[in-house]
């Protein structure tokens, strides 16, 4: 069996016999190119070929209104998020006329909410006139935007 980051047969097995796992040992350590290259093992050369890092942000899927106007949020007030919405303690109330808060929720509910917490948590106009101030990932923000060109419109009139 070859482990992870192909580290060669029988790396896992000190595991399974001691119920501890340590690497195997190595007379030399084998040095990796960054990108393609080889690996120098001493005596033998091997060929490593590399492939790019996936970032679950890349392949995540992300949801999204089919409008604008569906986005009904309160423009004022407290909101509540769901605890998957925002990973954090307390009961995930937020108060939308705090300095940050439309910006803390609105974030939240763009990255991990689903198209029922936008519609209720959303609010067209407020979202539009804080779509610049919104700390989102790039793919995020074109898929939104994609979608929306009136966002990329508000952003770029900055």
């Amino acid at each position: 069996m070859t482990g992870a980051h192909g580290s060669g047969p029988d790396v896992h097995r000190g595991m399974e016999e001691s119920g501890s796992w340590s690497p195997p040992s190595r007379s030399r350590p084998v040095l990796y190119n960054a990108v393609k290259g080889t690996a120098d093992r001493g005596e033998e050369t091997v060929m490593i070929e590399t492939t790019p890092r996936v970032r679950l942000r890349d392949i995540k899927p992300y949801r999204l209104p089919g409008s604008l106007d569906e986005l009904r949020g309160p423009a004022h007030g407290r909101i509540r998020l769901r605890h998957a919405v925002r990973w954090a303690p307390g009961d995930g109330i937020v108060d939308l006329d705090e300095p940050g808060g439309v910006r803390m929720a609105y974030q939240a509910l763009i990255a991990e909410g689903g198209e029922t917490d936008q519609r209720e948590g959303i609010n067209a106009g407020l979202l539009v006139g804080s779509w610049p101030d919104l700390n989102l990932d790039p793919r995020v923000r074109r898929l939104w935007e994609e979608r929306f060109p009136e966002l990329a419109a508000v952003r770029h009139e900055q």
